[in-house]
Order: structure tokens, then C-alpha cells, then sequence
């Protein structure tokens, strides 16, 4: 059976209202909960984070690496020399 190219058209029409729609309609059922957003750029929405623990300073003042980043995933590697 052949759809004829209006009836394709017509098919992508509907499949534009429905999905973002739907999407919405979603989001209202089950909203997320109400977090700060990430200044990370993710395909994730933001998440809960854990408060930064201040005792890490210390440990590393005590090991006096030569190069130190703090930061999450995105910042790097720490390698101490």
C-alpha cells in the first residue's frame, strides 16, 4: 500500500503537534524537581549536588602537590609531582 505524498505531509503535520504536545502534557504529570540549573553544558537536566567538603583543602595542602584543579568532571585531571 503507497501513502500518497499528502497524506505524508499531512502524517509530519500531526507528528509536529503531538510530540512537543505530548511532551508538555509529560512534564505536567510528572514535573521535575525544582533544582538550580547547570552551568555545565549536558544533555541531563541539573541534578542534586552534594555541598563541597572543606577537608579536602587540607589533605591537599598536606601532600603540596605541584598542580592542583578542584572541580567537578569537566575540570580535569589531578596528577600531584
Amino acid at each position: 500500500m503507497r501513502v500518497p505524498a499528502a497524506g505524508t505531509l499531512l502524517l509530519a503535520a500531526v507528528g509536529l503537534l503531538v510530540v512537543p504536545l505530548g511532551l508538555r502534557a509529560a512534564n505536567r504529570l510528572h514535573p521535575a524537581p525544582d533544582l538550580q540549573p547547570s552551568y555545565l553544558p549536558a544533555l541531563y537536566g541539573p541534578r542534586e549536588r552534594n555541598p563541597f567538603e572543606e577537608g579536602r583543602i587540607g589533605d591537599l595542602a598536606r601532600m603540596n602537590p605541584g598542580l592542583v584543579v578542584i572541580g567537578d568532571s569537566m575540570a580535569g585531571w589531578t596528577r600531584p609531582t
